[in-house]
């Protein structure tokens, strides 16, 4: 961009039409832009990952960080700490990658209905659950059920449960290794 005319870095559609043919140059765009919601938005339609060029403010916009995570996983590390206790955004990307459960809130990790949904999906999700769940029958057979590897992650109550360790066991035959 170093060879771009000044009238063209200054003209808002202009960078907004780049953007939207290639978001990485955000990058080298002067860093207002990194404030300006459309760019954004229009950066994050082509890749969840340009969620980490969003200014602050930004990666706190509900809307945006939601479309973002939407769109694969990885993107929920960038959003603003405050949207990492927002379920609906958090729903959204361990539908994406359950190990984003990893960055959620520990009201998230606490919530059964969630670590459920992400259990049933992958049975390692178990690791980012409370240990108030990790000790709930329910939620530990889903995990092994998916996943006997999953068993490493319950409490140490369950993993002496003998439904619990068939399960895993069925599951994986190295569950117990």
């Amino acid at each position: 961009l170093e060879f771009l005319a000044p009238e063209l870095l200054a003209d808002r559609d202009f960078i907004l039409a780049a953007v939207k043919c290639n978001w990485e140059i955000l990058e080298f765009l002067p860093k207002h832009f990194s404030n300006d919601r459309e760019v954004i938005m229009a950066a994050v339609s082509q890749s969840n990952s340009a969620l980490r060029l969003a200014s602050e403010e930004l990666r706190g916009d509900r809307e945006l960080v939601l479309s973002s995570v939407q769109k694969g996983f990885g993107a929920l590390r960038y959003a603003a700490p405050k949207l990492l206790a927002d379920r609906e955004i958090v729903a959204a990307a361990v539908q994406q990658d359950v190990h984003c459960l990893r960055q959620a809130d520990k009201s998230l990790q606490d919530d059964k209905e969630l670590i459920l949904s992400a259990v049933r999906a992958n049975g390692s999700a178990l690791q980012y659950a409370s240990q108030r769940l990790r000790n709930d029958q329910e939620v530990v057979l889903e995990a092994v059920g998916q996943s006997g590897h999953a068993l490493d992650f319950a409490s140490d109550a369950l993993r002496g449960e003998r439904q619990v360790v068939l399960k895993a066991v069925r599951e994986n035959k190295g569950a117990m290794a």
